[in-house]
């Protein structure tokens, strides 16, 4: 499905991705960990082509990805889901408002969606008063909502308890299993990524270059 070889990425003429190799198939869930400032983000931004990389290929669904073509680009972005470490909600709406104002979706699928989710409950609530662990499924929702083949998932444990994350990230795992995507999520815990009921590979970026764990 996704397909990145010897991928290079320079800003200022510092290497931040060296030598990035790694492929992911339906239904893998693999999980990168890294520093702040490794360059984990830059491996998103490069795959979603929203910054260029000169040295490399990136393949996804065998088409080979080029920030270049805006038509490409748009088919690809519609593919990935992404969810992000910051969120874009309206805190003045309620939860159902923005999951059918930010994806379109029609009102079934999102309360089909948020109910598995365990949203159910808190549709109707104002974006504002929803917990952390409650906008990270809220956030969840929002990606998978858009029907993802891979779904990118960036620092999402940032805000949770131990005992949150480790339910999220199982949720996640089923999820992913019953609707048949593929996971890549980053984190700069390491500990987390190690967890092998969870994780079918999981690796390092270390300046720049990854490496397995």
């Amino acid at each position: 499905m996704l397909e990145i070889n010897n991928l290079h990425y320079y800003s200022n003429k510092k290497e931040l991705l060296s030598g990035i190799t790694l492929e992911v198939r339906l239904n893998s869930f693999i999980g990168i960990s890294g520093e702040i400032s490794s360059g984990k983000s830059y491996l998103f931004e490069t795959v979603l082509a929203n910054i260029p990389f000169l040295e490399g290929t990136i393949l996804f669904e065998n088409k080979k990805v080029s920030y270049k073509h805006r038509k490409h680009v748009l088919a690809l972005r519609n593919r990935i889901g992404y969810v992000p470490q910051h969120e874009f909600f309206l805190e003045d709406k309620t939860l159902l408002q923005n999951l059918k104002w930010l994806t379109s979706a029609k009102r079934d699928k999102v309360i089909e969606i948020s109910t598995k989710a365990g949203l159910s409950h808190k549709l109707f609530d104002k974006m504002h008063t929803l917990s952390n662990e409650e906008r990270q499924y809220a956030k969840l929702a929002l990606a998978v909502l858009k029907n993802p083949y891979l779904l990118f998932v960036d620092e999402p444990l940032s805000l949770l308890t131990k005992g949150e994350f480790y339910s999220f990230l199982y949720f996640l795992k089923r999820l992913s299993e019953e609707n048949a995507f593929g996971v890549l999520l980053i984190t700069n815990m390491e500990e987390i990524i190690l967890e092998k009921t969870i994780f079918t590979e999981s690796y390092k970026l270390e300046k720049g270059k990854l490496v397995t764990i």
